[in-house]
């Protein structure tokens, strides 16, 4: 039973959402920020606490807190969209502060650690094992996540505490500010912009930003040890499906340009979408369905656009 939690990147997309979720649920909150400004503001309860701290600096918590958390959530990574995924010294930073996280976990006395993996993991995997595919920069986030979940969980073994590490689909949701597929594609039609895709052949999954902090909170209640889950909605398909449903739901009639860019990366079978192992392991089940949480992403947009015109 989760009582008090340390929570990094808790001004971030997801960090925010798991905050306002663990505050739901009665667990008190360490949020760990880096900007004076936040978001995090909003959230007016005697259940969190700030504590001003760089990723650099997370080796020196131990010495100014309290030694009586349960668990450690660590979502704090540079790098995570836009050019930065393409930056090593970003991905490199990041893959010493998880590593970092952990060892702060164990020193605050949390029983569990719980990092936040990607799909992108998948894909970079599965790219190294295909003979002659060349390993672009696209694929760089994915190869640092993937050093991140191997060295965290080598070092929560040695420190004698659980590792668990959802990995992300595809998060999505109001709150969402980075160029990622459905924010951007939402602003474009928003915009009236054109609308170019791949084919729209390679499979994917999207889950609602609610949702995701759902899933975190139950992977650190009733998750296993040294266990990696899938995170979506267990509803995965063609990226096109996806592309067609957010046109219907927001009535659009501008042109979806399939097979405008050229597609290099590679095709993850459905299965590999599967959140079976996190259902059957936790009890979670994806509430919000696309449509549903397309049409609340795109409401906030709107709200958000007209409030700067």
């Amino acid at each position: 039973m989760l009582k008090k939690v340390m929570v990094s990147g808790a001004n971030g997309f997801v960090g925010f959402a798991v905050v306002k979720e663990l505050i739901r649920q009665g667990i008190e909150v360490t949020a760990l920020v880096h900007h004076q400004q936040n978001r995090l503001d909003s959230l007016n309860t005697c259940l969190l606490k700030l504590v001003s701290c760089d990723m650099k600096d997370y080796s020196t918590l131990p010495q100014h807190l309290d030694h009586d958390y349960d668990a450690f959530f660590h979502f704090a990574w540079l790098g995570s969209a836009g050019e930065g995924r393409f930056d090593p010294s970003q991905q490199m930073l990041s893959i010493q502060a998880s590593l970092d996280a952990c060892s702060c976990a164990q020193a605050l006395g949390c029983k569990t650690f719980i990092g936040v993996g990607s799909i992108m993991e998948d894909e970079t995997l599965e790219v190294i094992h295909q003979k002659g595919t060349v390993l672009g920069k696209a694929y760089l986030y994915g190869s640092a996540k993937v050093s991140a979940h191997l060295l965290t969980q080598a070092r929560a073994s040695a420190l004698g505490i659980q590792h668990i590490w959802p990995k992300i689909t595809n998060a999505y949701g109001p709150g969402e500010t980075s160029p990622r597929f459905i924010n951007s594609t939402l602003r474009k039609l928003l915009n009236h912009e054109p609308l170019e895709f791949t084919s729209g052949t390679q499979n994917y999954d999207f889950i609602f930003i609610d949702d995701v902090a759902c899933a975190f909170v139950a992977c650190a209640q009733s998750g296993k040890d040294q266990t990696s889950y899938v995170l979506g909605s267990g509803h995965a398909q063609a990226l096109r499906h996806y592309v067609e449903q957010m046109g219907q739901v927001i009535d659009s009639t501008q042109k979806l340009n399939f097979g405008s860019i050229p597609y290099g990366g590679v095709q993850l079978d459905v299965s590999m979408f599967s959140i079976d192992a996190l259902t059957q392991d936790t009890g979670f089940v994806p509430h919000v369905s696309f449509e549903e949480g397309i049409l609340k992403t795109y409401q906030w947009i709107k709200g958000e656009h007209h409030a700067e015109v």
